[in-house]
């Protein structure tokens, strides 16, 4: 599709001119429909373009969202589990009570987690294949439904300390309007946390189309601290705090989007851990082969100057991926 038929009129957050910046891809390899990357003018909030329903159909069928896990991705388990127990720490550090809802489970490995470290939790999700893993494991704490289908079930029509979302806000039509929703369900006392890719990051103005995190058509909304911010206003509530710290997923990150840029398969070491079914029908066994051990030594070669690079970023708050704490605004009450 050309730059003239794609479209994203004023940015909705604070009325800025949307300026068309390149075309891409899901690296994912699900389609080969490329959709066009807007940012606007002066927060620098994002969009997703001329994405249809059909679009969204396809790429949530599988590739990298498939809830399977292949034998490296078990092997790796371990050490992916470090996330979510580091998600935990920002529940201690900003829950004023110990009743969570996730929204969003997944496979309810965030949970889970969680709830070995004490709190009450309760999650949906609205993905029948990653629910059917959750359901296993936490049982009747989580739901298969959305933030709109919650009322229709009474053990979740309550007030929660804590509502965490991990990397669901920019997959939304309408975030402000979710959180207006999530806010009916907190205690005045309550946050809401939740982790997003941070378009305003070295990663983000560096890989461009190749950004790990940039992941069109599924990612429809790509922020900027200050859209966050504009965002929360938006929706009647007020910054606590944006934290940088998730090195982590920082680091991957880095290192997955460095290698994007120089070669010419995407995502590779994700995409082989998970059999993405998509990725093998797209290139052939010796390419295959070449691009992930590529893949595995320039990743080897460039670690230790990343890890260095993604501390510096996170300390100027120009990491990846940002974690934003909202309060209910209670200015003029």
């Amino acid at each position: 599709m050309s730059e003239s038929n794609m479209t994203a009129g004023l940015c909705e957050y604070c009325g800025g001119t949307m300026v068309f910046q390149f075309t891409a891809v899901p690296l994912d390899y699900c389609t080969e429909k490329r959709f066009g990357i807007f940012r606007c003018s002066s927060c620098k909030h994002g969009v997703t373009s001329n994405v249809t329903d059909g679009d969204l159909k396809t790429v949530y069928e599988g590739g990298a969202y498939d809830p399977r896990e292949g034998r490296m991705h078990k092997i790796l388990r371990p050490w992916m589990n470090i996330l979510e127990y580091s998600k935990v720490g920002y529940l201690k550090r900003q829950a004023r009570g110990k009743v969570i809802l996730e929204v969003g489970t997944g496979k309810g490995k965030f949970l889970l987690a969680a709830r070995k470290a004490g709190f009450d939790v309760y999650g949906i999700e609205p993905s029948s294949r990653s629910y059917s893993f959750a359901k296993q494991a936490l049982g009747d704490r989580v739901y298969h439904c959305t933030l709109e289908e919650m009322e229709q079930h009474k053990a979740l029509v309550q007030q929660y300390d804590v509502i965490f979302l991990w990397h669901v806000m920019e997959h939304l039509h309408n975030p402000a309007a979710a959180i207006k929703l999530m806010m009916s369900y907190l205690k005045p006392d309550g946050v809401i946390i939740f982790g997003i890719p941070n378009s305003d990051s070295f990663q983000s103005l560096l890989g461009k189309e190749n950004w790990y995190h940039l992941d069109p058509p599924r990612h429809l909304s790509h922020f900027t601290p200050r859209s966050a911010r504009l965002l929360l206003s938006k929706a009647g509530m007020a910054e606590r705090e944006i934290i940088y710290n998730s090195y982590f997923q920082n680091i991957l990150g880095d290192i997955i989007t460095f290698n994007n840029a120089l070669l010419p398969h995407k995502n590779v070491v994700l995409n082989a851990m998970r059999r993405n079914s998509y990725y093998i029908s797209r290139t052939t066994p010796i390419g295959r082969l070449f691009n992930l051990v590529a893949s595995l030594l320039i990743s080897t070669v460039v670690l230790v100057p990343m890890m260095i690079s993604t501390a510096f970023s996170q300390w100027i708050r120009k990491a990846g991926t940002m974690v934003v704490v909202a309060e209910k605004n209670t200015e003029g009450a």
